[in-house]
């Protein structure tokens, strides 16, 4: 759902809101992917951190964690960017003025 959210968004700051493929879909794409990527990486971490018994499996699951705030980081990175070039275009578009009616 907060993909598609997006995706309406970014569709409704278009200039030509009805063309095949909102522009910065692949920005979103790159987020989205990344958000889901640290999601479950940060689960599976997590999971590995709780049952982990020795030092070994500690320091291991430790660096796990690590790896997973760097994904959360990267996507984190990646959705202030999408939302600086959503901001962008709709500002364009607002001072763009009415689009004219197509036919």
């Amino acid at each position: 759902i907060p993909r598609g959210i997006a995706v309406d968004v970014l569709r409704a700051g278009d200039r030509w809101p009805h063309s095949a493929a909102p522009r910065h879909r692949g920005l979103l794409n790159a987020w989205w992917g990344a958000w889901v990527w640290a999601t479950v990486f940060d689960r599976y971490a997590s999971r590995t951190y709780d049952d982990a018994q020795d030092v070994d499996a500690i320091h291991d699951a430790a660096g796990l964690v690590m790896a997973g705030a760097g994904f959360d980081i990267l996507a984190a990175v990646l959705a202030i960017l999408f939302v600086r070039r959503l901001t962008a275009a709709q500002h364009a578009k607002a001072l763009a003025g009415p689009t004219p009616p197509t036919h």
